[in-house]
């Protein structure tokens, strides 16, 4: 009953589609993205491909049909509508402390900023920030997906993202703009990419590096439901673009780092 892996139809930058910002990803059984052992292997039976199938005549599918409306396409081929915000919502709410999350957004003073780029992580965040956090609308912009991505890039860097760049305080090289008051800033800025997987996040007149993300998580894993349930990190692990932050934190916090 545990699935081997998913197709993922993304608003990524893989080549395909309009604009080529439409790509088709597998990941494998826990999430991760399909390794060389895999991809390799099945390059080498594409090469073996002599006929393909398709179904015929199969009923169309309405993506927005209500949730649980099932269509059958051949005796062993189900497609059912599920939501997917009550999943990812939920799988978040095992990961991260809700109610904390929502008392801290509710002190005075603070105030967020979140950029959805007209990608796929717009409706997630109204969900999230704004209907589960009770963050006001106006800590949202650009979170209505559009096909074009509204003409810009959805890449959530300092070049990108300028418009939240300039409210947060900061200057295209991510030092702060001195010129400002950083207690009229948002306290918290954060932008996303066309499908929702990379990250800029920035407070008010300072820019957190996205290479120092992990080490940041590292050093609070107290916080955060997912790993003090379990006592903690079992160990962080630094690919090329993370920090050498992380080999700090982790000699710090006493976690083996790889």
């Amino acid at each position: 009953g545990i699935a081997q892996g998913g197709i993922v139809l993304t608003a990524s930058h893989n080549p395909g589609g309009p604009g080529e910002d439409f790509g088709i990803k597998y990941n494998e059984g826990l999430g991760q993205p399909a390794g060389e052992e895999f991809t390799d292997e099945l390059y080498d039976k594409t090469l073996a491909i002599s006929s393909y199938q398709s179904i015929s005549n199969s009923p169309d599918i309405d993506l927005a049909a209500p949730v649980g409306t099932q269509y059958q396409l051949t005796p062993t081929s189900t497609v059912t509508i599920i939501d997917p915000f009550k999943n990812y919502i939920d799988t978040l709410k095992s990961c991260f402390d809700f109610d904390q999350l929502k008392k801290f957004g509710a002190r005075e003073g603070f105030s967020m900023l979140f950029d959805g780029m007209h990608g796929a992580g717009g409706p997630f965040a109204q969900r999230v920030l704004v209907e589960e956090l009770g963050l006001p609308e106006s800590s949202l912009m650009r979170c209505n997906p559009l096909a074009d991505f509204g003409n810009c890039h959805p890449d959530p860097n300092l070049t990108y993202a300028e418009e939240l760049v300039k409210k947060m305080g900061l200057l295209s090289d991510g030092s702060a703009d001195e010129s400002l008051d950083a207690s009229t800033l948002p306290s918290l800025g954060a932008a996303n990419d066309g499908d929702g997987d990379r990250n800029l996040i920035a407070g008010a007149g300072f820019f957190v590096t996205p290479s120092d993300s992990m080490a940041l998580i590292a050093d609070n894993w107290e916080s955060i439901p997912q790993f003090a349930s379990r006592g903690g990190l079992n160990g962080v692990a630094r690919s090329m673009p993370s920090s050498a932050a992380l080999d700090v934190v982790a000699e710090a916090r006493n976690i083996p780092c790889f």
